[in-house]
């Protein structure tokens, strides 16, 4: 038998208090991998090869408060305006350019843009252009700031045996625009529609203070460690939603049983190999999705030293809504890190065996 630790949380959040604090429990590592049945097992999806046409969107998660989509950005969108929900755009692979009420925005492979509800907005992505899209109906109350950046990295992602799509030419700046309004309880195929100028559009709004309240963050220069002993930065939270950014090289120091809350990870760089009581072992690699249900232990180990992953915390249980069954494509991901100003971190992990 080998020994392991664990460690057993409730939900993080300022408007809730947790009766039962972070509790420690002893193991066997053999009684944490492999030992589980039931119905909550979710396989690990590749969700960027279930998208069959450019432009499409696919709701792969849904609770009452949180929707996960995957996307294909191919050319230029129409106005999306969001009247009672918050939008929050992840770049997985290729780029996308924004325009919005508050101004213009450029995305690479892991960046996230935090779009407040009632802002309108238009993307234009590139031919291989992939983004994860989280709606969340109760709105964000933090996101990390940009002072507190630690590092500057930019990264390039190639995406092989996936499909060929092109972007059409894009439309001149100064034609009539579409503009759909959408409200989180009704089908987007009912989505009010409304003729526009652009220029009533692109760069039109401001708040009182000046500050911008569209929100893009660098999401792999936030670390002040290399993670795995603890809870990775935060990049997002809502009432209802964290997202985390993690770098781990090697094992995880303890498995993790969330109690209040379902977590699922996006793979964007580098290897490792998740372990829950459900599966034994399960290698990833980018583009990779993996969910873990509430209530059940779990950990990753292998990590290699280009470990770069999202960890998307739901306090409420997430329906699945695909299965591996709808795979169309054996897409690998190929990802060029650049780091133009290192972490103390980075050192840390040239410096490993």
């Amino acid at each position: 038998m080998t020994k392991v630790r664990e460690f057993m949380t409730g939900w993080e959040s300022p408007d809730t208090h947790q009766m039962i604090p972070l509790v420690w429990s002893d193991r066997s590592k053999e009684g944490l991998r492999g030992t589980a049945k039931g119905k909550r097992f979710t396989p690990k999806l590749r969700p960027f090869d279930m998208l069959s046409e450019p432009n499409q969107r696919l709701k792969m998660f849904e609770s009452a408060d949180v929707r996960v989509i995957v996307e294909s950005v191919t050319g230029t969108q129409h106005f999306r305006r969001n009247s009672d929900f918050d939008e929050v755009l992840i770049q997985f692979c290729g780029t996308s350019h924004v325009e919005s009420e508050f101004g213009k925005f450029d995305l690479g492979m892991g960046e996230v843009l935090v779009i407040p509800g009632g802002v309108s907005y238009r993307s234009t992505g590139a031919n291989d252009c992939l983004r994860m899209v989280l709606n969340l109906h109760e709105p964000v109350f933090k996101v990390f700031k940009a002072e507190d950046y630690t590092s500057e990295t930019t990264y390039v992602m190639k995406r092989l045996n996936g499909p060929n799509w092109s972007a059409p030419p894009a439309p001149p700046s100064n034609a009539k625009v579409i503009e759909k309004l959408y409200i989180w309880d009704e089908d987007p195929e009912d989505a009010t529609i409304i003729e526009r100028d652009y220029s009533d559009l692109v760069g039109v709004s401001s708040i009182k203070s000046g500050q911008n309240i569209v929100k893009k963050v660098r999401a792999f220069d936030i670390f002040t460690e290399i993670t795995g002993k603890a809870a990775g930065p935060k990049i997002v939270e809502s009432p209802h939603c964290l997202i985390d950014a993690y770098n781990t090289v090697g094992d995880q120091w303890a498995f993790h049983r969330a109690l209040r809350s379902e977590e699922f990870a996006l793979q964007f760089q580098g290897t490792g190999d998740n372990m829950s009581e459900y599966e034994h072992r399960t290698p990833t690699k980018a583009g990779d999705v993996m969910l873990v249900p509430i209530g059940i232990g779990h950990c990753i180990e292998n990590c290699s030293k280009d470990f770069r992953r999202l960890v998307i915390y739901s306090k409420q249980r997430l329906n699945v809504l695909v299965s591996p069954a709808m795979h169309l494509y054996e897409s690998t991901f190929e990802s060029k890190e650049t780091v133009h100003k290192p972490a103390a971190w980075h050192a840390e992990v040239a410096a490993m065996a």
